[in-house]
């Protein structure tokens, strides 16, 4: 749609186990990749802000090798690792092309300092964080701006929120506690946050209520994509 400032394509396709393979007709170099096994449920991720053959797993590991390989001008490159492509298996991605208004991606060092604030190009609502490197890269830590206090999620425990992680979000910035997975010394982290957009982006919470079927409205009204 012409109005919206990032564009975004939801798409899906079958391993083959083949090296190098290219998946085409996103439409636009994205900046942001996210690609699910429908199997296992791994989540593989890489930003424009990684250099060369390296991306993300969400569930934890430092920069790795051989599964989304490259951003490309209308799609991507995988390898044959079976989180992207085994012969075979489905996936659906997500794809986010550039715009600096509305998402930003990045890299910082991490120094081991308490309320560090990471400076990046947006007033972010949504903050994602990972490890690429060091002995503690494990999960991701994400929080958004309806968390009070000083709290954020990782993303792969049934763990109550947590502290010391993503401690806050602010004007141009996020700030990071001493938690390891967020701010260990030396180690390179990759982000991706997004800011606030009425047609675009909805962040919020609800309390369960246990019943089948259950519509949750979003405010401001959009139509997810993800």
């Amino acid at each position: 749609s012409s109005d919206l400032l990032v564009n975004i394509k939801t798409g899906s396709y079958t391993g083959n186990g083949v090296d190098d393979r290219n998946i085409t007709g996103v439409g636009f170099s994205a900046a942001l990749l996210i690609i699910i096994n429908v199997t296992t449920g791994a989540w593989v991720w890489k930003s424009s802000s990684m250099a060369g053959d390296l991306s993300l797993a969400m569930v934890g590991s430092a920069t790795i090798t051989n599964r989304i390989q490259a951003l490309q001008a209308d799609g991507f490159q995988v390898g044959t690792d079976t989180s992207v492509n085994g012969n075979g298996t489905s996936y659906h991605y997500i794809a986010f092309e550039a715009d600096t208004s509305i998402l930003d991606v990045g890299s910082y060092t991490g120094n081991g300092i308490d309320s560090t604030d990471i400076s990046i190009g947006l007033t972010p609502v949504i903050v994602y964080t990972q490890g690429g490197s060091g002995a503690s890269a494990l999960s991701g830590n994400w929080r958004n701006s309806t968390m009070a206090g000083d709290a954020s999620f990782r993303i792969h425990t049934t763990a109550a929120h947590t502290a010391n992680r993503i401690q806050s979000l602010g004007t141009n910035v996020f700030q990071v506690g001493t938690e390891l997975e967020v701010n260990e010394n030396t180690t390179t982290f990759y982000y991706f946050a997004f800011a606030a957009n009425s047609s675009q982006v909805s962040v919020g919470s609800y309390v369960g209520n246990n019943a089948d079927d259950r519509s949750i409205t979003t405010s401001p009204a959009i139509e997810p994509a993800w």
